[in-house]
């Protein structure tokens, strides 16, 4: 998957998910749930030969264990790094990425809502 296309797919998001392209990231209510994240020369280390090529993209989801699942049900195209350790964020590897995958993932993180939409 490019970036190009992960665009095209997040265009059929709601009107009300707003995309940054200067920081390629996607918003809900000012709340960040997808945005690219380059690796870090750390997480690079600590990942060693799995670490992607390609671009990485952070998706937002409910809970730590929807992150397990994710990580644990599809390997080639979803990980995650010590620096994301107790946080329910899934990281993508676009170059792997099946596409229905990562639809699903974006409307998942879409789904989470801001702590104030919760409250309403």
């Amino acid at each position: 998957m490019t970036w190009d296309e992960l665009e095209a797919l997040a265009e059929q998001l709601p009107d009300d998910a707003a995309y940054d392209p200067e920081a390629r990231s996607w918003s809900r209510s000012g709340s960040w749930f997808a945005r690219e994240r380059p690796l870090s020369k750390k997480d690079l280390s600590r990942l060693g030969s799995r670490a992607p090529d390609s671009e990485v993209v952070a998706v937002r989801v409910r809970d730590l264990a929807t992150k397990a699942t994710w990580v644990a049900s599809e390997p080639r195209t979803c990980f995650t790094t010590p620096h994301f350790e107790g946080y329910p964020i899934v990281l993508v590897d676009l170059e792997q990425a099946d596409p229905f995958v990562v639809e699903e993932l974006l409307l998942d993180g879409y789904d989470v809502a801001p702590t104030k939409l919760r409250k309403q």
